[in-house]
Parts: structure tokens; C-alpha cells; sequence
């Protein structure tokens, strides 16, 4: 009863689960959604730019290996690098999409190590473009995973984020990983 007020000023009453909104009185429903994953709202919304949909195009069959995070120390950037380097050194159908938001500097580093480890052609660097971006845009690949190297991340949105969109993930054994990754979604 006392929320009442606050659901009579509310334009939209978010709900984690239909239980939630059930326990909400019905003259309320008009305003009532329920968001399991409230990036679904985002993916409608974006739309992809045209160089990133001729990508997807030319690399449509190849296996799709993923990073989003940003680029310091903690998420281990370099190690997905590393792996996408000794991955592609025995099939050059891997191709790394490698998603962040990072200062200009962080961003060159990469790119020299990207350089001087002769990756230029399989690794994609995405850098500061719209929050959510790339789960519409990953979405678009067959064979994808979500690398998560980061290590003790607290809870890794990213990689519900996969989960929730039938992204299989394998993630560093530590941290909210562990918390996280199921069976189902991933190692």
C-alpha cells in the first residue's frame, strides 16, 4: 500500500520477474514490464552502421571469438590477444572481435601489439561506439563465444548479458565468474 503513490507517479513500474508483477495490483498493468534482460529494449533500438553490416557479411561463416570489456590490466586484454594469436596460427577462420571503451592511448597500444603479432587480419577493434552495441551486431555471426579473461570481476555483466543472448562463454575460473557461467551458457 504505500508504494501506491509512487506507482500513481510512475510512468513504467519495472518488475525483475512475472512473480513481482503479479504481486502488483492490477490497476497498475498499463505500467507494469517485466525486464529479464533490459538490453532487449536497447537491441531494438540500435541499428547497426553500414561498414559493420558488409563485415558481418564477409565473415558470416567464420568462428566469431568475442571481447568486451575495457583495456586495463585487471581484464586482461592481452591474453585474449594471445589466444586469438595461437588460435589463428592453426585456422584462419577465427576472426576476434574485440569490443571496449578505453582512453586513445590504451586503444594504440593494442593496435601496436596487434601490429607487431601480425593479428591485423583477425583481429577487429570496435572502440567507444554506443553502449550495448555489440550484442545486435554479434548476434548477426553463426559460430560465436565470448571470451571473458578478465581476472576477479565482480560480477560480469557482459557475460549474463551473453547468456541471456544464446552467446556461449568461457570465462576465467574467479571472481563473479564462477557465480555466473552455468552449464548451459557456458565453461
Amino acid at each position: 500500500r504505500r508504494n501506491y503513490i509512487s506507482f500513481l507517479l510512475a510512468k513504467k513500474i519495472i518488475c525483475i520477474s512475472h512473480f513481482v508483477k503479479n504481486q502488483i495490483p492490477r490497476i497498475f498493468s498499463s505500467k507494469k514490464i517485466v525486464l529479464y534482460n533490459y538490453v532487449e529494449i536497447f537491441n531494438k533500438k540500435i541499428k547497426l552502421k553500414r561498414n559493420h553490416k558488409i563485415l558481418i557479411k564477409k565473415n558470416i561463416n567464420k568462428k566469431i571469438i568475442i571481447f568486451v570489456s575495457n583495456i586495463h590490466k585487471r581484464k586482461k586484454p592481452y591474453s585474449f590477444l594471445e589466444l586469438m594469436k595461437k588460435l589463428v596460427d592453426k585456422n584462419k577462420d577465427y576472426v576476434g572481435l574485440m569490443f571496449f571503451q578505453s582512453p586513445k592511448n590504451e586503444y594504440l597500444e593494442v593496435k601496436k601489439y596487434i601490429k607487431k603479432n601480425k593479428l591485423g587480419k583477425s583481429i577487429l577493434l570496435f572502440n567507444n561506439l554506443p553502449t550495448h552495441y555489440w550484442i545486435p551486431f554479434v548476434k548477426k555471426f553463426r559460430r560465436k563465444v565470448m571470451v571473458a579473461t578478465s581476472k576477479n570481476e565482480p560480477l560480469g555483466r557482459n557475460l549474463i548479458e551473453s547468456a541471456l543472448n544464446k552467446i556461449f562463454v568461457i570465462a576465467n575460473n574467479s571472481g563473479g565468474h564462477k557465480e555466473i557461467v552455468s552449464k548451459n551458457s557456458g565453461v
